[in-house]
C-alpha cells in the first residue's frame, strides 16, 4: 500500500448568548502516512484544536496593554532611543503627507498613515505611551521609575525624529515647495504656535484622547485591516477637529519656523510654551481618560469584584441550562450533543471574558521578564 496523506478541517462557529464575541474553533485531524507491516496495523491520528478569537475582551485588551509596557519597560537604552526616534519619523512623514495634499479635510484622511507605520512596528510614540504605562503603574506590572524613563527617553527621541525628517527630508528636499504649499505650512505653524495656553491646553487633551483610544481599540483586534481601520478614523477625526497633538507639533512648528526664516514669528521660546501645554494636556487625556479609567473598569479592586460575580453568576446560568436539557431531553443519545455544547460555549465565556488572569506583578529578575514579553509581542501587535 502506498503511502499517503489525509487531512480533515472542520470549521465550527458557536455563538454565546451571554457575549458579543463570535469564536471559531478549527479541528484538524491529520492521519501520518505508514509502512504497512501486518494486516493489522494501526494509523496513529492526532488532532489539534485552534480557537480564534477576532477581538479581545475590555479586560483582555488591559491585560495585553500590561504585557506591552512591561516589554516597553524592559528595553535596553539604545533600543527604546532608537525606536522613540523612528516615532518621530513616522509622525514627520505623516505631517509632510498632511500638508502636501493642501490639510483640511483630505489631509486629515492621510495623515493616520504614520501612526498605522508607528503601531505596527512597535515603535516609541510619547503620547500613546501616556495610556500604556498609567494603566500597567496603576496594575502594579512596572514601576514609576519606568514610566518616568519611558516617557523621558520617548518624548526627546520623538523632538529629535521630528526635527530630522522637517529638516533633511521636507526642507532640504525642497519638497513642499514643488506642491506649493510653503505658506500653508508657515500659516498652520504660526496658527498653533500664538494660541492662548489654555486653548492648547483643552485641545490637546481632547487629542490624545482620541489618539490613546486609537491604541487600545488596535491591541483589541488581531488582523491588519482591523488594526488599520481601528486606529485611522479617531486619528483622522482628531486631525479634523484642530486638535493639538505634542509630536506632531514636534513636527509641524519647526518646520514653519525654518521655512519661514528671519521672518517667523515664533521664537524658540514660544515654541517650547507651546509643547508644554501640549505635552501636559496630552498626558492627562490619554493617561488618566484612557489608561487610568481603563484600569479602573477592568482591574482596579471594585472591577475584580464585579468581574467575581459575574463569574458566579455565569456558572450558575450554565447549570441552570444543563438541568433544562436534561428535564426536557433526557439523558438519552441526541441530548449529549446539546448538553456538550451549551457547556462548551459558556466555558468559554468564563474563561475568556470572566477569568482574572494575574500576571506577574513588578517585574524583580529584568532577564526573566524581557523573555517573557519578547514571546507574547506577536501575539500583541
Amino acid at each position: 500500500m502506498s503511502s499517503f496523506n489525509t487531512k480533515v478541517i472542520q470549521q465550527r462557529r458557536t455563538m454565546s448568548s451571554m457575549s458579543s464575541d463570535t469564536t471559531t474553533t478549527t479541528t484538524i485531524t491529520t492521519t501520518s502516512p505508514i509502512r504497512r507491516t501486518t494486516a493489522a496495523t494501526m494509523v496513529p491520528t492526532t488532532t489539534t484544536t485552534v480557537i480564534f478569537q477576532p477581538t479581545k475582551s475590555p479586560r483582555e485588551t488591559l491585560f495585553a496593554i500590561y504585557e506591552l509596557a512591561q516589554y516597553k519597560a524592559n528595553l535596553p537604552m539604545n533600543m527604546l532611543m532608537l525606536q522613540s526616534f523612528m516615532a518621530g519619523i513616522y509622525v514627520g512623514m505623516a505631517g509632510q503627507l498632511f500638508l502636501s495634499v493642501g490639510a483640511g479635510l483630505l489631509g486629515a484622511a492621510v495623515f493616520p498613515v504614520g501612526l498605522v507605520a508607528l503601531v505596527l512596528t512597535s515603535a516609541e510614540l510619547y503620547t500613546g505611551d501616556t495610556m500604556l504605562f498609567t494603566a500597567a503603574v496603576l496594575g502594579r506590572r512596572v514601576t514609576v521609575r519606568s514610566l518616568l524613563r519611558n516617557w523621558t527617553v520617548a518624548w526627546i527621541g520623538n523632538f529629535i525624529g521630528c526635527l530630522t525628517w522637517s529638516f533633511w527630508i521636507t526642507y532640504s528636499s525642497g519638497a513642499l515647495q514643488e506642491v506649493g504649499q510653503v505658506a500653508l505650512a508657515i500659516q498652520i505653524a504660526e496658527k498653533k504656535a500664538l494660541q492662548p495656553w489654555m486653548h492648547v491646553f483643552c485641545k490637546a487633551i481632547g487629542a490624545n484622547f482620541m489618539v490613546c483610544l486609537a491604541f487600545w481599540q488596535s491591541i483589541t483586534t488581531q488582523d491588519l485591516l482591523s488594526k488599520s481601520m481601528a486606529i485611522w478614523f479617531p486619528i483622522a477625526g482628531f486631525v479634523m477637529m484642530g486638535l493639538e497633538h505634542a509630536v506632531a507639533n514636534q513636527c509641524l512648528l519647526p518646520l514653519g519656523m525654518i521655512l519661514a526664516g528671519s521672518a517667523s514669528k515664533i521664537s524658540v521660546g514660544r515654541l517650547l510654551y507651546v509643547l508644554l501645554a501640549a505635552t501636559l494636556g496630552n498626558t492627562l487625556g490619554g493617561g488618566v481618560f484612557v489608561g487610568a479609567v481603563g484600569w479602573y473598569v477592568n482591574d482596579s479592586p471594585s472591577a475584580q469584584i464585579m468581574y467575581h460575580n459575574n463569574n458566579l453568576t455565569m456558572g450558575g446560568i450554565k447549570d441552570g441550562i444543563k438541568g433544562k436539557i436534561m428535564e426536557e431531553e433526557g439523558e438519552d443519545e441526541e441530548s449529549k450533543p446539546m448538553l456538550a455544547s451549551a457547556s462548551s460555549s459558556f466555558d468559554s465565556n468564563r474563561d475568556t471574558d470572566y477569568a482574572d488572569p494575574q500576571p506577574p506583578r513588578c517585574p524583580t529578575t529584568r532577564t526573566t521578564e524581557t523573555k517573557r514579553a519578547v514571546s507574547t509581542m506577536d501575539r500583541i501587535v
